[in-house]
């Protein structure tokens, strides 16, 4: 297009030369002055179409290269999506198999200690795990049906917040006392990792509770640990 424009500017310039030329001979100063001022003015029509022929490639290259840009990035945009799901389905996975484990060494510890747990703890007691890898609880189903029909756990909060090869401290589940309508939210306890089975007295408790509260270690494998909180009528 820009050569097309070219040749439009000088073809006219060239028939107005040759028309000054054939028509003004008795004046050749005028003629020749014409004609310089008409090559002048194609030479900067030529000039300016070419620097806008120049700048509009550089627009396009510009916007070209910026479209390849995006381009490229939306391809490894769904390169990091595709890879995101595949680790989210791996960590799914892998989740499933951690709360298997959980699960069996749950119930394998409640089948062992169902007995002696019920003894310590006549008013009933309560199995919940922690996994050490992902910081994931899990609890069981209580024993004693009359006790939790008077307390509700909300195990959300449950976390390790501090373990060394010795002890740890844990963030227990918050307890509401249905009758009063009160909780116990934000309780820590620190326990030693053995002996195993030993209970410790909750660290808080609510006026008008009927029973005390005990928090127990029950079994640690460095990656799973499994805890007890039992419950004996306040005498």
């Amino acid at each position: 297009m820009t050569w097309i424009k070219i040749i439009a500017f000088v073809l006219p310039a060239i028939i107005a030369i040759g028309g000054l030329y054939s028509t003004k001979p008795d004046k050749p100063k005028l003629v020749h002055t014409l004609s310089v001022l008409i090559i002048i003015g194609v030479i900067v029509g030529i000039v300016l179409e070419l620097k806008d022929s120049h700048s509009k490639n550089q627009q396009q290259n510009k916007a070209e290269a910026a479209y390849k840009q995006i381009e490229n990035l939306n391809n490894q945009n769904n390169e990091l999506i595709t890879q995101n799901k595949e680790l989210s389905g791996k960590i799914e996975k892998y989740q499933q198999i951690i709360i298997s484990r959980l699960d069996e060494l749950l119930e394998s510890t409640d089948n062992e200690n169902e007995t002696k747990l019920l003894e310590k703890y006549p008013a009933g007691y309560v199995l919940f795990g922690v996994d050490l890898l992902s910081t994931f609880s899990r609890n069981t189903f209580p024993h004693g049906r009359a006790l939790f029909e008077e307390y509700e756990f909300d195990w959300s909060e449950v976390t390790i917040e501090q373990l060394t090869s010795e002890s740890l401290e844990i963030r227990m589940p918050n307890i509401r006392y249905k009758p009063l309508n009160t909780w116990l939210k934000g309780t820590t306890r620190g326990i030693p990792r053995r002996p195993l089975g030993k209970e410790y007295i909750y660290p808080v408790s609510l006026a008008g509770m009927r029973h005390r509260i005990f928090v127990e270690l029950s079994k640690d494998n460095n990656q799973q640990l499994i805890f007890v909180i039992g419950f004996r009528k306040t005498e």
